[in-house]
């Protein structure tokens, strides 16, 4: 009867450390022997984790149960399909306000930067923020922007400057509710105009659908907003209401009220007439638009030599 031992095998090195003889160590009387490792310092393991690595394996064990551990409850009461489905819902839910918030971003800074250089174009302010690349791109209110907008985010950073970074959020806040009350009411001067000069909707390149009582309905919804913003700044819930209270929550609307009086009063402007509104610069724009489309349909007729299925797909599809 033979019996199997395990042991580890004895190893001859040369000069450099090479194995060059592999010998059993074990007995020699007939018993088989299984050699499964190479020396205690170096059993043919290879030791190249870095201790990087290792201590990102470390915290992915943690966190991994942690997350186990965490949804005992939910598999306890809702099962794993309603677990699933919960997480699920909940990644969804995170992926969009993730592209929101980037999303809002990426949207605020290309207004501010179009915004200044429109102003520069305009000469109401100096043209040195009007300065745009050969693509016409303002590179000039760009870098302003950018280091304006994001250099005044790290302020969260500091306990005593949170305060003034809460004021500018809340001044921006205001400010978007404001820009979409003011874009509704030019959607609906715009279709007064057109009513009231007798020029058909169906005339106009892009017609937004709803149009107008969507615009209405917006402006209502942007009013209440502002309302109930306003009744918040007054009497804050659970606390008295104080004059750095309402500044703080609502600071924009003055200074837009501010800058809309003083800008009427300056250049001594008016609200123009539907029946007075000059369309001939904007039908100048859709003209150029249309033989702009032209020329390059006729294009792509010669191009195409016969206006083949693939293009018309491809019209169809992309417009």
């Amino acid at each position: 009867m033979s019996c199997v031992t395990y042991e580890l095998d004895s190893v001859v090195k040369d000069d450099k450390g090479a194995d060059i003889e592999r010998q059993p160590s074990g007995p020699k009387d007939g018993t088989v022997t299984e050699v499964i490792g190479s020396g205690v310092d170096n059993a043919g393991y290879h030791r190249r984790l870095s201790k990087r690595q290792i201590m990102m394996m470390t915290f992915g064990a943690g966190i991994g149960t942690g997350l186990w551990v965490g949804t005992g409850n939910a598999l306890k009461y809702a099962g794993p399909a309603g677990t699933a489905v919960a997480y699920t819902i909940v990644a969804y839910v995170n992926g969009f306000i993730f592209l929101s918030v980037i999303s809002c971003g990426i949207t605020s800074f290309y207004v501010a930067s179009r915004s200044l250089t429109a102003l520069a174009d305009l000469q109401l302010v100096h043209p040195f923020f009007g300065a745009k690349d050969k693509a016409g791109r303002p590179w000039i209110s760009l870098l302003i922007c950018g280091a304006l907008g994001g250099g005044l985010c790290y302020l969260n950073c500091n306990k005593t400057a949170i305060q003034v970074y809460n004021w500018f959020s809340s001044l921006v806040g205001i400010a978007g509710f404001i820009n979409w009350g003011a874009i509704f009411i030019t959607q609906i001067r715009f279709r007064a105009a057109l009513k009231a000069q007798g020029i058909s909707p169906d005339t106009l390149p892009f017609k937004a659908p709803l149009a107008p009582w969507a615009h209405w309905l917006g402006l209502v919804i942007i009013i209440f907003i502002l309302a109930c913003e306003f009744y918040i700044s007054v009497s804050p819930i659970g606390e008295p209401g104080t004059a750095v209270t309402f500044f703080a929550n609502y600071l924009g609307m003055p200074l837009f009220l501010f800058d809309f009086v003083a800008y009427k009063l300056w250049f001594r402007t008016k609200l123009v007439k539907p029946s007075e509104v000059d369309f001939s610069e904007a039908k100048m724009f859709d003209e150029e638009d249309r033989l702009a489309r032209e020329i390059m349909d006729d294009e792509a007729l010669q191009k195409d030599d016969g206006f083949g299925l693939w293009q018309k797909a491809k019209n169809l599809v992309l417009g």
